[in-house]
């Protein structure tokens, strides 16, 4: 299985090379290396800031394309968000932990419209560090790094409204850390 940054870069290369072989500028033609390395004219040279023509009219740049679940950000969530094995069952309110999950298992972001029922493993508290959802405990979600609290958009659960940050879900978020 692929690592969940492999996989982005990948459908980022894969993207590029289809819009590049339907606009007919991959080794198409004489010049310098029959035009397979030769960005258009006044282009950046750094594929991973170099916006990609899917079809005409429409535009994707690397952040977009990064819009499928497997690591951090999946499904249009804010990259900084880990998310969870998509092996849990599925579940519809982030944060919520009886009625959809089992017990000891709460549901954590999986994409911008769905969650997955996990429970913990390391158990972190408060501000303890993450690199996983898992490592934090059930009440919490690791986000930039630190297990924080869930919470509701424009709600004061975190402190002020602006305290709960909206992560790419519709209503729930997760309180600055």
């Amino acid at each position: 299985m692929l690592a969940p940054m492999k996989v982005r870069w990948l459908l980022l290369l894969v993207t590029a090379a289809a819009a590049a072989c339907a606009s007919g500028r991959a080794g198409d033609g004489p010049g310098p290396g029959g035009g397979q390395h030769d960005a258009p004219p006044g282009s950046p040279k750094d594929s991973a800031t170099t916006s990609v023509d899917a079809k005409p009219g429409t535009k994707l740049d690397a952040a977009m394309m990064i819009d499928a679940p497997g690591g951090g950000g999946g499904g249009g969530l804010d990259p900084d968000l880990e998310i969870p094995d998509p092996s849990g069952q599925v579940c519809d309110e982030p944060g919520r932990m009886s009625g959809e999950c089992p017990a000891g298992e709460v549901c954590r972001f999986y994409t911008s419209t769905e969650g997955r029922c996990e429970g913990c493993t390391a158990c972190g508290n408060l501000g303890a560090s993450c690199t996983a959802t898992d490592q934090c405990d059930i009440l919490f979600e690791c986000y930039k790094g630190q297990c924080t609290n869930f919470c509701t958009l424009n709600s004061t659960e975190c402190g002020a409204p602006t305290d709960c940050i909206n992560i790419g879900h519709a209503t729930r978020g997760v309180c600055r850390v």
